[in-house]
């Protein structure tokens, strides 16, 4: 199904991407204009997805496109970093990590990640 070696290392690296992605959204609760923040959570969640969709972890790539999607929007201003936002974008952090523990266990993506999307398809 997919290059075990290169899964292997995807979820070893998105595991870090995702521990950065945790302290940064902690620090965004504080300080919900810092721009510094917002630049590492892009970076984090693009990563990761960037990595999914050369893997072809199609279900994973689509889910953290629509991260992605929201952070830029953060990033340029045209959204504000509210409470309800970040606790969306944890939400989609406690997926990808479900999404990750599915790889790891069972080298496919099994969690469900409809709820989580549909938080994310409401902000865009």
């Amino acid at each position: 199904m997919y290059d075990e070696e290169l899964l292997k290392e995807f979820i070893i690296e998105s595991n870090e991407h995702l521990s950065e992605l945790e302290e940064n959204l902690n620090r965004l609760v504080d300080d919900p204009k810092n721009q510094e923040y917002l630049n590492q959570l892009f970076r984090a969640v693009h990563s990761i997805k960037g990595s999914a969709d050369y893997i072809g972890l199609e279900k994973t790539g689509e889910f953290l496109h629509k991260m992605e999607s929201i952070l830029e929007r953060l990033r340029q201003g045209s959204l504000t970093a509210t409470k309800d936002i970040i606790d969306v974008l944890f939400m989609g952090m406690d997926t990808v990590t479900s999404l990750l523990q599915d790889l790891s266990e069972s080298k496919e993506e099994l969690s469900s990640v409809e709820s989580a999307s549909v938080a994310l398809d409401r902000l865009l």
